[in-house]
């Protein structure tokens, strides 16, 4: 909430200086009077018509149940957004959502869930036919909650929310995280380390103080970009801790952690997130190795040795792309093969799901390393040497295999 603060010098009527300020015209006076009391009047007279004919509450949609939009989703966590066909499906329904809202903010453990409504024209119709409610007075509203990067629906009958319902919700709005990481052992201290959500505070608002900056990596195992620069980030962190850059680098993957306090809300990855003390934190809008390594230097000084290493490991990156590339490519191979020897006349069709369930494969298993880019060139280099052996081993299997089907063929003729 934003507060006005007021000095002893202010100006304020009602402050501690008012007796100063000169007497009030008896007819200014009056009409203030008339004001406030017509205004008491007013408010009253919409608290009645809430309380007898809540459906007819002005303030219904535009204050208390706002549309969301797609800034306020990038931004905000903890939501609860109700989803209506149209506007008119919205006017149809709104004694239900407003006594739904209302009975969800009396609920312990909601208090921090805010609530929200959007269109979304034939949602609601295709998930009450599910449901086999299709009148419109038996129709429930459906709901969609989000915490952190996690989503579940829930579909509301009545404003007498049923325990298991109200269970289901408080159990969603608990946070998630992985259990907490130990620190890396020798040299993989100087990495960027990875830490859970239960350590962030501990780890990195209460460690940020100028000119010691916090960085903040979220990221996910599935982001191509996150795996990509990876091992950039590792070779970054270490260079800084050996050369006295004030910046110290954290990960943190939002796919298995919720946002903890402190920590703002981000809807893509990889986000950099710096945190400068307490009260100064800012999210950078750079997300590639070059750009954030760029927004860095505008903070503090990296010296120019330093900074021509890295950008040369910038462009090493994009040796990493080219291997890993051709590394998916032998692999994709490798299974065609020994799916054609293990049933030589079904065979394999490739497909792009093979394609994408390969990449994610071997994604997966590279965020779970600890190495910068020199030494994971190295192991792509030693990979792609490997699959390369694998695939022309089976590709000979698979010719001997051919050639003694012939032989067979050829002897019954």
């Amino acid at each position: 909430p934003r507060v006005a603060a007021f000095s002893s010098t202010s100006n304020n009527p009602f402050g501690k200086n008012a007796q100063s300020a000169e007497p009030m015209h008896p007819g200014l006076k009056f009409g203030l009077g008339v004001t406030g009391a017509c205004g008491a009047a007013v408010a009253a007279y919409y608290a009645y018509r809430a309380a007898v004919r809540p459906e007819i509450h002005p303030m219904l949609t535009t204050n208390v149940i706002p549309e969301v939009s797609d800034k306020i989703f990038e931004q905000t966590d903890n939501m609860l957004v109700f989803f209506f066909d149209d506007k008119e499906d919205l006017e149809r329904r709104k004694l239900l959502l407003q006594r739904t809202h209302d009975r969800l903010k009396k609920i312990s453990g909601l208090g921090r869930v805010s609530t929200w409504h959007s269109f979304q024209d034939g949602l609601n119709a295709k998930l009450s036919e599910r449901a086999g409610t299709t009148e419109d007075n038996s129709k429930p509203i459906h709901a969609m909650a989000y915490k952190g990067l996690r989503k579940t629906s829930f579909s509301f009958y009545d404003a007498d929310l049923h325990p298991d319902v109200q269970e289901a919700m408080i159990k969603f709005y608990e946070p998630v995280f992985e259990e907490p990481f130990e620190e890396w052992e020798d040299h993989h201290a100087q990495y960027a380390q990875i830490i859970s959500g239960a350590q962030f505070v501990e780890e990195v608002y209460k460690k940020a103080g100028e000119p010691n900056i916090m960085l903040l990596q979220m990221y996910e195992d599935t982001c191509f970009m996150c795996f990509l620069m990876r091992p950039f980030i590792n070779s970054m962190s270490r260079l800084f801790f050996e050369e006295g850059v004030p910046v110290t680098i954290r990960r943190m993957n939002i796919d298995k952690n919720d946002f903890p306090p402190k920590c703002p809300v981000s809807r893509g990855t990889p986000t950099f997130v710096a945190y400068y003390n307490e009260y100064k934190v800012r999210k950078f809008e750079e997300f590639k190795p070059k750009d954030v390594l760029e927004r860095i230097s505008k903070d503090v000084f990296i010296p120019p040795r330093t900074m021509k290493v890295l950008h040369g490991l910038v462009e090493e990156v994009n040796i990493r792309f080219q291997l890993f590339t051709q590394y998916v490519m032998w692999v994709v191979e490798l299974n065609k093969l020994q799916a054609m020897l293990v049933d030589p006349v079904k065979g394999h069709d490739e497909s792009d799901a093979d394609f994408n369930m390969v990449v994610q494969e071997l994604m997966v298993a590279d965020m779970q390393r600890r190495d910068e880019v020199a030494s994971n060139i190295r192991y792509l280099r030693q990979e792609v040497d490997e699959a390369e052996t694998d695939l022309l081993y089976c590709a000979a299997q698979l010719a001997e295999q051919v050639l003694a089907q012939e032989k067979k063929l050829a002897g019954k003729a």
